[in-house]
C-alpha cells in the first residue's frame, strides 16, 4: 500500500507541477 500510495502522490505531484508551469511558468519552477 505505501509504495502505491507513494506512486500516487508523486504522479499528482508531477501533474500539478506540470499544469502550474503551464499556467504559471514561475511558480512551476518553484515547485
Amino acid at each position: 500500500m505505501d509504495v502505491n500510495d507513494d506512486a500516487f502522490f508523486l504522479n499528482a505531484r508531477v501533474v500539478l507541477g506540470f499544469f502550474a508551469s503551464r499556467l504559471a511558468p514561475t511558480e512551476g519552477e518553484l515547485i
